[in-house]
């Protein structure tokens, strides 16, 4: 009579299954972390499987020296402040505030470009431009210079005709400042010498709107 050790005995029990290997598609995504795992694993079984050995082949040390030059190539993690710094370089500092159709334009790393905010930093005094389409407003809002241009957009022909007129903000701006040296050009050469002389000093004055004459330009 079998006892329920013997029963125990002739019961098969299931080796461990084989930890299953990555697809190509997983070794392209995995963690240098989960890479080092694999070859911590791979290094311990051929030290263990005297099958797969080749004689005078030190594998703990191929496997260390593997790990190490995997670890000198992998990228170091850059910084908040590494990235920001490395952006702000080469980049043109924007001098005063700007809003467009009265939206703020947001200064990005990459936007305004800078020849935008050259473009920007040129710009002199108020005025209408492009046919009268474009209102200048060079203002001044407590200590803050601030410069606001406004155009129609609402509407498919006036969409038509601004892109008639210019092609991308910084064709705008371009013309913009182009008539604005113009305009500097004619009042200067119609002025004696004193006059342009006290008139550029007095231009940042004579030129800036306060928020109410801004207002009514808009």
């Amino acid at each position: 009579m079998k006892t329920e050790r013997d029963f125990d005995a002739d019961v098969d029990v299931p080796e461990p299954a084989p930890r299953a290997q990555p697809t190509a598609a997983q070794l392209l995504s995995i963690s240098p972390a989960e890479l080092q795992m694999l070859i911590d694993e791979g290094v311990a079984a051929a030290m263990q499987d005297t099958s797969v050995k080749v004689e005078g082949i030190d594998y703990e040390r191929m496997g260390k020296a593997f790990a190490s030059g995997l670890a000198s190539t992998t990228r170091r993690k850059v910084t908040i402040g590494e990235y920001v710094a490395k952006m702000k370089v080469g980049r043109s500092v924007l001098r005063r505030r700007v809003f467009q159709n009265g939206y703020p334009v947001q200064v990005t790393f990459t936007s305004p470009t800078n020849t935008e905010v050259d473009l920007l930093n040129q710009i002199t005094h108020s005025g209408r431009y492009l046919n009268g389409v474009v209102d200048v407003v060079l203002a001044n809002e407590g200590a803050e210079e601030v410069i606001h241009l406004s155009y129609n957009c609402a509407t498919i022909d006036q969409r038509m005709e601004n892109k008639s007129l210019w092609n991308g903000f910084d064709d705008l701006l371009a013309k913009i400042v182009a008539a604005q040296k113009e305009e500097d050009a004619e009042v200067d050469e119609a002025q004696p010498a004193s006059a342009r002389n006290k008139r550029k000093v007095g231009r940042q004055g004579s030129y800036r709107l306060s928020p109410q004459e801004a207002a009514s330009l808009r």
